[in-house]
C-alpha cells in the first residue's frame, strides 16, 4: 500500500508538471487489475489505455473502446507517460505488450512499479531500475 501511494503522489506530482516536461506530455495511469494471465493482462491494458486516450478527446460519457492496433497508433502520436502500477511478477506477461508497443510508438515511456527489479531487454528501449 505503501508503494501504491508513493507512487500515486509521484503520478500527480508528474502529471502537473507535464506542461514543463520536455518528454512528456501527458501521463497515463493503470492499475493492474487483471485475472493473472497473459492475456487477461493485454485486455486489461488495451482497455485502460483505450479509455484514456479517448477521454481526453472525448465528451465524457462517450468514450469508446479502440482496438490494439488503434491504441498504438495512437500513442505513437503522442509523449506520454504509462504509469504501470502493482505489476509484481508479471514481466513475462508483459514481454509481448511492450515489445509491441515500444516498436510501434517511439516516443512512449513506462514507469513500472514492481517489489523486485524487473528484467526487460529489449532493442526498442532504455531501462532505467530505481529500488524503493
Amino acid at each position: 500500500a505503501f508503494r501504491s501511494n508513493l507512487l500515486a503522489a509521484a503520478y500527480h506530482y508528474i502529471k502537473r508538471r507535464t506542461s514543463t516536461a520536455i518528454h512528456v506530455k501527458e501521463v497515463f495511469y493503470v492499475k493492474y487489475e487483471a485475472d493473472g494471465t497473459a492475456e487477461g493482462l493485454h485486455k486489461s491494458l488495451l482497455l485502460s489505455l483505450s479509455m484514456q486516450i479517448t477521454s481526453r478527446d472525448s465528451v465524457q460519457g462517450q468514450n469508446k473502446t479502440l482496438q490494439e492496433a488503434d491504441v498504438f497508433r495512437a500513442l505513437a502520436k503522442m509523449k506520454v507517460l504509462i504509469v504501470l502500477d502493482e505489476f509484481d511478477h508479471l514481466e513475462n506477461a508483459l514481454d509481448d505488450f511492450l515489445g509491441s508497443l515500444f516498436q510501434t510508438a517511439k516516443t512512449v515511456q513506462v514507469l513500472l512499479t514492481a517489489q523486485q527489479e524487473v528484467s526487460y531487454a529489449s532493442l526498442e528501449c532504455s531501462q532505467k531500475t530505481v529500488l524503493l
